[in-house]
């Protein structure tokens, strides 16, 4: 009995045991792995070998299939080919496997399929299509009218392009692929999208997700299949509104919208949401947008151009009234050799008089309220023009322009000019007080491109890096140590600190090697 007990003790006494928890994953860790040696060696001894005979070049059955390429009989005529180009090339190409897989197939497999499996597939892979992108790829050149009736099977219609159905990606009794979510749950949140997208071509992400209750990788995901970020303002549609097949297609897209009605209803009873306090919620999230950029917009505006623009405002407005007080002058004299002339006509001319001078006052009015506008609209667009010259340093004529389309989609209608050229880019740059530079181009550069900076802009470094600015009109490249010996030579000086000298050259060069090349004349 004793011994039973020991023994009992001894099993019962308790063990320490290490328990290690294995890392999650990242896809840059598992790429990083994948890409080892030891990985290929093991993936190496995993491959199974398979058993070749190898015959040497003079052995005999090398000799025989060497024979048979060539002719046996000298002067033979070979007889004209039997098989149609395209069946030759069959013979000698081996023909593509069936895939189980419908969802993926080539352009070649797909040319075998009738119309409404081409459209379905097509739009399954590509999530969004405009209708003329798809007439392209479906094979047999079908009707458009036979196209139309299939598409609305399959596909809906937002902003004039075609966007596939959600139970069509999602069938039934399926799952999401990224967090399991049942497929009904995620075709009622993204046909949600799909009409808030029907009524604006930005979304955001927040007040999508807080409506239809989905998890972020779930409303990331098919948000990403019909549009793309967009800094500060949110998810824009992928594609610009298709006007060309709306017009062309009215009574199609009156159904559309009667069929998104409907939708929208049965939208409402499941997700318990107002219509007019979603658009109300739209809108002002826009109105705030714009406001705060219109505030920041405001406090960065440089003193400089300011002061320079009300002292064009004020000449303008001066010379406005000489010429108003001149016509007024003439007019007074005409009035008094009218009187002198005719008496009893006095009353009928002053009656007219003052009728012109009020119709003249009015359109005066007018003619400035249009020019304070378009003055407006211009010290905007060479304030941003400034601001982005100042954080970039050195900006291609190119680069301006697209950065200023880019704010004036931004900005609300009326805020900005629509319509940019070249030639108002450049003024409003040079006019905010940046300068067109003289370059010397590296050879293999095209160098036909206009590059703007500020040759000043307020602090200490400023000798520096005019100097530096006047240099890249001689060399195209430099080495730091280069840059420094030619700072002492003009100016008797250089920076103080190599931390100085070194944010007065990166402020406006790039490095590649050795040498310092000016922004814009190498790509980045």
């Amino acid at each position: 009995m004793e011994g039973e007990s020991s023994q009992e003790e001894e099993e019962s006494k308790p063990k320490a045991v290490t328990v290690r928890y294995i890392r999650a994953e990242t896809e840059e860790s598992k790429a990083r792995r994948e890409a080892s040696y030891q990985y290929i060696e093991e993936k190496r001894a995993q491959e199974a070998w398979t058993t070749v005979e190898y015959q040497t070049s003079d052995s005999k059955e090398s000799a025989t299939d060497r024979n048979e390429l060539l002719c046996q009989t000298e002067g033979q005529e070979v007889s004209q080919l039997y098989l149609s180009h395209r069946d030759y090339l069959s013979t000698l190409l081996s023909q593509p496997e069936k895939q189980s897989n419908n969802e993926e197939l080539s352009l070649v497999q797909l040319q075998e399929l009738g119309l409404a499996d081409q459209v379905r597939l097509l739009l399954v892979n590509a999530k969004l299509l405009r209708f003329s992108d798809l007439q392209r790829f479906l094979h047999g050149s079908p009707d458009s009218t036979s196209v139309i009736k299939t598409l609305q099977t399959v596909a809906v219609l937002v902003q004039g392009c075609w966007v596939v159905k959600s139970e069509v990606l999602y069938p039934k009794d399926t799952t999401s692929p990224l967090t399991g979510i049942a497929a009904d749950i995620l075709c009622r949140g993204r046909d949600y999208m799909l009409w808030r997208f029907t009524q604006n071509s930005i979304v955001v992400r927040k007040e999508l997700a807080g409506v239809i209750k989905l998890p972020d990788d779930d409303v990331k995901e098919i948000l990403s299949q019909v549009s793309k970020p967009v800094t500060r303002l949110g998810w824009e549609f992928a594609y610009i509104k298709d006007e060309h097949f709306i017009n062309s297609n009215p009574d199609v897209v009156q159904r559309q919208r009667m069929l998104w009605d409907a939708k929208l209803q049965q939208l409402q009873k499941v997700l318990k949401f107002s219509k007019d306090a979603d658009k109300k919620k739209s809108k002002e999230s826009q109105g705030n947008r714009s406001r705060s950029r219109t505030k920041s917009q405001s406090k960065s505006e440089p003193m400089e151009v300011s002061s320079r623009v009300n002292t064009q405002r004020t000449t303008k407005i001066k010379t406005e009234s000489q010429e108003k007080t001149d016509i007024a002058n003439t007019s007074t004299v005409n009035t008094a050799e009218k009187n002198t002339a005719v008496e009893n006509t006095t009353e009928k001319n002053t009656a007219a008089e003052n009728t012109t001078a009020e119709s003249t006052a009015t359109e005066n009015n007018s003619t400035e309220s249009t020019a304070t506008d378009a003055e407006a609209q211009q010290i905007k667009l060479q304030n941003f023009i400034r601001k982005k010259l100042l954080v970039n340093s050195v900006l291609s004529l190119n680069d301006l322009k697209k950065m200023a389309q880019l704010k004036v989609a931004e900005c609300s209608p009326g805020e900005m000019t629509s319509s940019l050229s070249d030639y108002q880019v450049e003024q409003c740059a040079i006019q905010g007080g940046a300068i067109q530079m003289k370059v010397a181009w590296p050879p293999n550069s095209k160098g036909n491109c206009k590059l703007f900076t500020i040759r000043s802009i307020g602090n200490d470094l400023d000798i520096f890096r005019e100097v530096l600015i006047d240099m890249f009109a001689v060399q195209f490249k430099y080495r730091k140590n280069s840059i420094a010996e030619k700072f002492k030579e003009i100016l008797g000086e250089e920076p103080s600190t190599k931390a100085e000298l070194d944010k007065v050259v990166k402020s406006l060069c790039v490095h590649r090697g050795q040498f310092w090349y000016l922004k814009g004349t190498v790509p980045s």
